[in-house]
């Protein structure tokens, strides 16, 4: 009972979630406004902004469905069968946003580059006080073990002694050296591995958001995993490994376009073009002036296709992304389906290579800076 009076009390905390408010008139006179999401003969669920709480269908007294409200229900509907998936996809993403963390601690643990560097300088001056003092000592080799004037021999004897001392400095500060390149060459390959786990990371991330997207999960339900997504794969430059999906004797990747369509592309290394179907282009809904033109193509299997040509804003492929993209859409019927096709037209902006023992693609931008 005490549970339930707190529900209540809980329950009449204005909602606050965006949606179209259905009316539960209770029997004691209050009325709580949310999203009913579901009915039977002994309850009724609602969504407020606490989250979605149940009552008894013996102290309803009326339910009031607005008639704005039907669409958000049925996309509620529609998510709670993916509410598992969404779930642990969000949990990836949060994890992802812990690997970062970890990478930017690895970062923080590299020695200064002006360390090494001072360092190297050091050595540096030390061998051409090395190298001066062994010249100066050429002039006096000629008295060694001869009794000579005493303050020449005492020149020669200082000058030796001299040697001996900077040869053991140039010894040690070599090993100091020594010490801090092997500190940052494994805090720089601590970097790339954690670089490379995160990288993966936002791969299955993308590549489980965009099957979800496939199978019908409303998109509003994958806004923290887009945003994830986004964030992680910004600011990396160098070569990045990015999780290929293996498909019969073909690799495929998440590829996104113009920023709001996402589809999955053969990775055809090829091919001169980017082939997307009539579905991913009807998504994009671009202007006439974007239109480029017609041409005719022979496709693998050496039959002719008829397409338009259109100009696209930007491809992106994980944190790379190229601006101003042609993109071929079939015209027939017959190869409205196709299957999109990623080729140079992207892939000549990159050095690229396939390892096909991790299944990864490996990018590096020519300009060794990514977009």
């Amino acid at each position: 009972m005490k549970s339930t009076l707190i529900c209540f009390a809980l329950l009449l905390i204005p909602a606050l979630c965006g949606y179209a408010e259905d009316e539960i008139h209770m029997n004691n006179g209050k009325v709580f406004r949310g999203l009913v999401v579901e009915q039977s003969e002994s309850h009724v669920s609602v969504e407020l902004a606490i989250g979605v709480v149940t009552l008894k269908r013996s102290e309803v007294r009326e339910i009031r469905i607005s008639p704005d409200s039907q669409q958000q229900r049925q996309q509620r509907v529609v998510a709670n069968k993916f509410r598992d998936e969404i779930r642990d996809l969000n949990n990836a993403a949060r994890r992802a946003y812990e690997i970062r963390n970890s990478l930017t601690i690895a970062r923080q643990g590299v020695p200064r580059s002006q360390e090494s560097q001072k360092q190297r300088d050091r050595v540096y001056q030390l061998e051409m006080e090395h190298a001066q003092l062994l010249q100066e000592f050429q002039s006096y080799r000629q008295y060694s073990g001869k009794t000579v004037v005493p303050a020449i021999y005492r020149a020669y004897k200082e000058i030796e002694s001299k040697i001996s001392k900077i040869e053991a400095e140039i010894a040690l500060e070599n090993k100091i050296l020594e010490g801090i390149i092997q500190k940052e060459a494994l805090a720089n390959q601590k970097i790339s591995d954690v670089a490379t786990r995160l990288q993966s990371a936002v791969g299955e991330i993308e590549t489980e958001r965009v099957r979800l997207l496939n199978a019908g999960c409303p998109e509003q339900e994958l806004s923290f995993v887009y945003k994830a997504i986004t964030e992680l794969s910004e600011g990396n430059s160098g070569p990045v490994r990015i999780p290929l999906m293996k498909r019969g004797s073909t690799y495929s990747l998440p590829v996104q376009l113009n920023g709001n369509a996402t589809g999955i592309f053969i990775l055809d290394t090829g091919a001169s073009g980017i082939l997307i179907n009539r579905s991913l282009f009807q998504q994009l809904h671009l202007p006439r002036h974007k239109y480029i033109g017609k041409e005719t193509s022979t496709i693998a299997n050496g039959e002719t296709m008829e397409s338009e040509v259109w100009m696209l804003d930007e491809i992106r492929v994980n944190a790379f992304t190229v601006k101003n993209v042609k993109v071929t859409v079939p015209l027939d019927a017959a190869h409205a389906d196709v299957t999109p096709l990623l080729g140079g037209e992207f892939l000549n902006h990159f050095h690229y290579q396939i390892d096909p023992v991790g299944k990864n693609l490996i990018l590096e931008p020519l300009n060794g800076r990514n977009n």
